[in-house]
Formats: C-alpha cells, structure tokens, sequence
C-alpha cells in the first residue's frame, strides 16, 4: 500500500517586530509505503497488523522514519437471522401483531 501526506503549517516568529516577517510558513510532504495483512479469527474478529517506512519529501519534513501498527477489528452488531422452523421465532412474531394484522409493539 502506498500512502502519503501533506501539511501547510505557519507558525508566529518570535523577537520580530515587523507585522510582514511575524509568520513563517512551511510545507511538508510525506509519501509512507508499506504493507498489511490480515488474520481473519473464528469468532468474526480480524487481527491486522502492519509496517510501513515514511520518507519525507520536503526540507521541513522528516527525513526518513518506521511506522509499526496492530489492531483488532471485531463486528460492531452482530445479528443472527431465525430459522424457518423456530417456533419461538413465530411466536414472537404473532405477539408483534394484533389480530387485523397491525403491528403494535416495537
């Protein structure tokens, strides 16, 4: 993967008097290859994991730099659909609705 990065930053100059020279401004760009994978778990989590070596293209940015990084990604709802033949599943459904059909608990 291939990932990159730029910043216009201005900074307030100290021990300037002159209203043009009190702002210095600076440019930074960074371009961050690297590679991911992940570990897909049973119980529907993922485990990635990852690297990547940033190299900055500007004077005002940093040379070069390794960037490591770990997560755990996990469903945030995870929603199981009822059998056909659940009769539980069905029963529910009929105290949902009153006798014309209408739904009347939520």
């Amino acid at each position: 993967m291939l990932e990159t990065l730029a910043g216009w930053n201005e900074d307030i100059a100290e021990g300037v008097f002159a209203f043009e020279e009190t702002v210095e401004r600076s440019t930074t760009a960074i371009i961050s290859p690297g590679v991911r994978y992940a570990f897909n778990l049973p119980n529907d989590g993922q485990l990635v994991i990852g690297a990547a070596l940033p190299i900055g293209l500007t004077s005002d940015s940093a040379d070069w730099g390794v960037f490591f990084d770990c997560s755990f990604e996990h469903p945030f709802v995870r929603v199981d659909a009822p059998e056909r033949n659940d009769k539980r599943a069905t029963l529910q459904r009929k105290r949902r609705c009153d006798p014309n059909g209408i739904r009347t608990h939520f």
